[in-house]
């Protein structure tokens, strides 16, 4: 697994801050992809659990580390990109939006480039640091599907 430099996390506008993070990974896009977007894979490395109908409009719910996002699966394009809206069941009103993009890579491998944007004031409970580090133990997480899936293939 290699991180590309542009993990970050900015405000972008005095209403929203976004976290990106890219990730090089050695799998296929297509592997990638069915992490991303089989719901039993994504609990291996998103959250604890994961119930999802992933197709545009789709809902459903994740649990992250011990908190309920209900989630509006907002674009799906087959092998390249999964978007969708999470939120609190008592905060609707701080939705965060996030993207994943799939891009193959020389080799045979692939970068998955995750990009959440939420309202400032869905961080008031947590900060950009905390956040950031949430996503960092997802990729981590995520990376040792890698792992285990290049072991077993």
């Amino acid at each position: 697994m290699e991180q590309t430099p542009d993990q970050t996390a900015e405000q972008t506008d005095v209403q929203h801050e976004v976290i990106r993070r890219n990730v090089d990974l050695d799998v296929s896009a297509e592997q990638l992809w069915q992490l991303i977007s089989d719901p039993e894979r994504l609990a291996e490395w998103l959250g604890e659990a994961v119930d999802l109908d992933l197709q545009p409009g789709g809902t459903g719910a994740i649990t992250d580390d011990g908190v309920l996002k209900f989630v509006h699966v907002d674009r799906v394009d087959i092998g390249k990109q999964l978007s969708f809206s999470w939120w609190e069941p008592d905060q609707p009103q701080h939705t965060a939006q996030v993207v994943f993009d799939i891009a193959p890579l020389a080799g045979g491998g692939s970068r998955l480039r995750i990009t959440e944007t939420m309202s400032l004031g869905a961080t008031a409970s947590i900060t950009p640091t905390a956040r950031q580090a949430r996503w960092e133990a997802r990729v981590c997480a995520l990376w040792a599907c890698t792992v285990v899936a290049a072991l077993i293939a």
